[in-house]
């Protein structure tokens, strides 16, 4: 685990924030990805993605694990490059939108904090730190 310190110039304290490296194993995925023309529009990836969810009756891990991937390795404003997963169980026909496959295992850095969304700059550049 590690632990940043940032301080918050705007009212003068200390937030601390516990950092995890962690392993997401190998799993089965209902996935989506499309090009959006901005992460504003992410939800009609999520629509797709539950249509076809509800189209072959498709069963959920439990639990469901829902995960979303961005690919650019740059922040972007418009065209987008976004993944939606969710855990499944079981085996599915692959459409031309939707894809199931084994995905791979792979190591995310994880944070757990309390507190309203106002403070996400902070944990993103904790993060990055």
């Amino acid at each position: 685990m590690l632990n940043c310190i940032k301080k918050n110039k705007e009212q003068n304290y200390f937030e601390k924030y516990s950092i995890t490296l962690k392993t997401v194993p190998n799993r089965d995925v209902l996935s989506i990805r499309k090009i959006v023309s901005s992460y504003e529009n992410e939800h009609q990836l999520e629509n797709d993605l539950h249509a076809e969810f509800v189209k072959q009756d498709v069963k959920m891990a439990n639990p469901p694990s829902g995960m979303t991937i961005y690919h650019d390795k740059e922040y972007k404003e418009s065209d987008v490059d976004i993944e939606i997963q969710s855990n499944i169980i079981g085996q599915y026909q692959d459409t031309d939108e939707v894809k199931f496959y084994n995905a791979p295992e792979f190591i995310i850095t994880s944070v757990i904090f309390n507190g309203d969304f106002n403070q996400m700059p902070n944990v993103t550049q904790a993060l990055a730190s």
